[in-house]
């Protein structure tokens, strides 16, 4: 399993170990209020005052050179700026990477996603997003994505948050050299995220499912596990593994050779938080 390999279990080691003792010093923090069934609780959003904090922007780089018998180097980068008031969310997202081998680009890629969320009730939300990606090696010049649906949160505290959500989308796909594609599919994510609301350090992981309307043996998954944490001030430093997987077809292959049914990536960033 590519998931599997050397670095990314010593990342997630250093994740792991990182984000226990965050959690450590949260719960001594609140020890005397805290209780375990805290962590299963749903806290009813509450629109922030006017002097709360709303506004987040970040930006956030890595880059990474091997010299040997072959030379690589890598790079990631990503920005987003959102607007968070507990009652209402909108977040513009962008985050790419570029790297060679032996002077040979084999990467050279990024995804542009838009959301709005705003809550209809207390666990349910409605929402709103499009995502947009290339990919420059497999020939992908253009995929999007578009839809609007349903949110439901099962749990939601300063501790732990668990929601899952839905939608019909409309993809249109573009390869180099091929007619463009276009289809309705679902669009179904679940979110699991460790101290949601805290600006120091946080760790999330997402799933989505996005078979074609009428034909689940067609669908693509995306899986992304993320994990942050505040150095000083406003630097901080944030990891993670991105999995995709597309089932295709038998076209597709033939077409363009250098497809893969599977593409990850994992990386390790400096950021900047304002």
């Amino acid at each position: 399993m590519p998931f599997l390999n050397k670095e990314n279990i010593l990342m997630f080691a250093v994740c792991f170990l990182l984000s226990s003792a965050a959690a450590a010093e949260t719960i001594k923090e609140n020890e005397e209020k805290f209780r375990f069934t805290d962590l299963f609780k749903y806290n009813e959003p509450v629109k922030k005052s006017d002097e709360e904090k709303k506004w987040f922007f970040t930006l956030a780089g890595g880059y990474t050179v091997k010299n040997g018998n072959t030379d690589s180097t890598n790079t990631t980068y990503s920005g987003s700026i959102k607007y968070d008031d507990y009652r209402t969310v909108l977040k513009l997202t962008y985050s790419g990477s570029y790297g060679k081998l032996n002077n040979l680009v084999n990467d050279n890629r990024g995804t542009a996603t838009g959301n709005f969320d705003y809550f209809i009730f207390w666990r349910i939300e409605f929402f709103s997003y499009t995502m947009s990606d290339f990919n420059k090696i497999t020939l992908l010049k253009h995929r999007n994505g578009t839809g609007a649906g349903v949110k439901i949160f099962f749990i939601r505290n300063n501790y732990f948050l668990v929601e899952l959500s839905g939608a019909p989308i409309l993809q249109y796909e573009k390869y180099e050299e091929n007619d463009a594609l276009k289809d309705w599919r679902w669009s179904v994510r679940g979110r699991a995220e460790l101290f949601p609301f805290d600006e120091d350090y946080s760790i999330r992981y997402f799933i989505y499912y996005i078979p074609v309307i009428g034909d689940h043996n067609k669908y693509r998954t995306i899986q992304d596990l993320f994990f942050f944490k505040k150095i000083n001030g406003s630097l901080g430093v944030r990891s993670g593994y991105r999995r995709e997987f597309n089932t295709y077809d038998k076209k597709a292959f033939e077409d363009n050779p250098l497809l893969k049914k599977t593409d990850s990536t994992t990386y390790i960033q400096a950021t900047l938080s304002l």
